[in-house]
């Protein structure tokens, strides 16, 4: 695989993520869940978005140790 096509993979994935985080949190502060069921599954859907921010950015951090990414 190229490193450009890897470099251009890594900058979508990473920007889905962000913006996925920034869906999720407008659920948090704008549309309050009133059931507990639907508080349980937006904060499930929080750690499903976190979870995923957080491997993209170490896999980010290994391919510039790499010096595969180079911003």
């Amino acid at each position: 695989m190229s490193k450009t096509l890897l470099k251009l993979i890594v900058n979508i994935i990473t920007f889905c993520s962000i913006g996925y985080v920034i869906y999720i949190g407008y659920f948090v502060f704008f549309d309050k869940p009133v059931t507990s069921e639907n508080i349980t599954k937006l904060y499930s859907k929080m750690i499903y978005a976190y979870v995923t921010l957080v491997v993209i950015l170490i896999m980010r951090a290994v391919l510039k140790k790499n010096r595969i990414l180079k911003f």
